[in-house]
């Protein structure tokens, strides 16, 4: 953790080392933008992600808790983390994570728990609340604000 802060906080010394790296050279241009942001910036970047992961760990382990799996806080926050960790290694779609995120929920909660429906209806609980909900939200607001537009270009 403290090599990887290192490197967030000084860009330039990673930049360096990635210019070696062929497939990377085609996101050199996010790296350099990078290297002129300013410090306050990348510390208020860093602390929103953490928020934001703070805030999917606590609604996944509220979750579990809900659903009734039997298992101390401390265990379900390690195993959360390792379920992030695992989904962002595997490419998905969003349909499809659904059944990925359920799966890999079984074979890790099931470490400490039989109750696999509690675990099931937590993961689709979390994907309904943090991918579903918004998505629609979201449609409805795009088509709320095309409607409004075409009834200004009406008038």
């Amino acid at each position: 953790i403290l090599l990887f802060g290192v490197l967030y906080f000084n860009v330039a010394l990673f930049i360096k080392w990635m210019e070696r790296i062929p497939f990377i050279r085609k996101y050199q241009f996010f790296i350099e933008k990078m290297e002129t942001m300013h410090y306050k910036d990348l510390t208020r970047i860093l602390l929103l992600s953490l928020l934001r992961y703070v805030v999917f760990v606590v609604q996944y382990v509220v979750l579990l808790k809900v659903f009734g799996v039997e298992a101390s806080w401390q265990i379900l926050v390690c195993l959360v983390s390792v379920l992030f960790m695992l989904m962002a290694m595997i490419p998905t779609i969003a349909l499809a994570e659904l059944g990925i995120r359920g799966k890999l929920s079984l074979e890790l909660f099931g470490l400490v728990t039989t109750q696999q429906l509690s675990i099931l209806a937590a993961s689709a609980g979390i994907w309904i609340v943090n991918l579903i909900i918004p998505a629609i939200l979201g449609t409805v607001f795009l088509l709320g604000l095309r409607l409004f537009k075409q009834k200004e270009q009406k008038s």
